[in-house]
């Protein structure tokens, strides 16, 4: 455990900003130094006071964190929280439902940001991470999507997010940049309105009426994607069970939905 902590603060002529800094011994007797730059000095005094007191507290993962790769902590988020979802109850309790799409992206992650210190990226390198990502083509040669990076993001997001709520991390740089914007993304279609809805009712009607043995179990399903919104992968895998037909709910089960938690 760190101990004998002393810091202060002064200015940088070269950077023309203030900084605070503060040394602490290290488990191996070894002295370690923390060092940061602020606009005004106010606020790089209480910035010290705020790490000092936090390294107090943590300071064995906080000099960790100083020294700490981007790709280790990618490799412990990996292993912390990256696994297959567990159920109790029907309810999520532990893991991702989506982890193998999450260990991809945290290896796309990892080439970018790699050996880089946690504590060096700033919310300009997010942002040109953000740029270079929506300037390179998929691997079928087609523009990425917005949304696809936005995903990137919020794994990244919550890798550093991790990486705070361990102690490796004072903050997370995304809390002073929004990088992720829902509304560039495309939108989702529209819903029909009232009259398309009996149109596409009475088509169904019709068609049923032509040939019942082939969709007349389809206006049924139809009826309740309308009625509900429901994904087509939430309808198909509904069993009686799951229908309270007393009180007209339809139950989704955790493990068929990626929406409920």
């Amino acid at each position: 455990m760190a101990k004998e902590i002393t810091g202060y603060t002064g200015f940088d002529k070269q950077a023309n900003k203030f900084f605070y800094r503060f040394q602490y011994t290290d488990e191996r007797e070894k002295r370690r130094q923390v060092r940061r730059l602020y606009e005004s000095e106010s606020k790089a005094k209480l910035e010290l006071r705020k790490a000092i007191n936090k390294h107090e507290q943590t300071g064995e993962h906080i000099h960790t964190g100083e020294r700490m790769k981007f790709n280790e902590l990618a490799a412990l988020y990996n292993a912390s929280k990256v696994f297959a979802a567990v159920y109790s109850s029907n309810r999520k309790v532990a893991g991702l439902r989506s982890y193998k799409t999450v260990e991809i992206m945290l290896g796309v992650l990892k080439e970018y940001f790699g050996t880089r210190l946690i504590k060096s990226i700033r919310p300009s390198d997010i942002e040109q991470y953000k740029s270079k990502r929506l300037n390179t083509a998929t691997k079928n040669d087609t523009e990425r999507a917005i949304s696809s990076v936005n995903r990137e993001l919020g794994v990244l997001r919550a890798t550093l997010n991790f990486a705070v709520r361990e102690s490796y991390l004072m903050a997370n740089p995304f809390s002073k940049c929004s990088v992720i914007s829902k509304a560039d993304e495309n939108k989702r279609e529209r819903t029909l309105s009232r009259i398309e809805e009996d149109k596409l009712l009475a088509a169904l009607e019709y068609r049923n009426k032509q040939n019942k043995q082939t969709i007349i179990h389809i206006k049924p399903l139809v009826i309740a994607a309308i009625d509900t919104g429901m994904r087509r992968s939430e309808l198909f895998k509904l069993l009686w069970s799951d229908i309270d037909f007393d009180n007209n709910i339809i139950h989704i089960r955790a493990t068929n939905t990626v929406t409920l938690p």
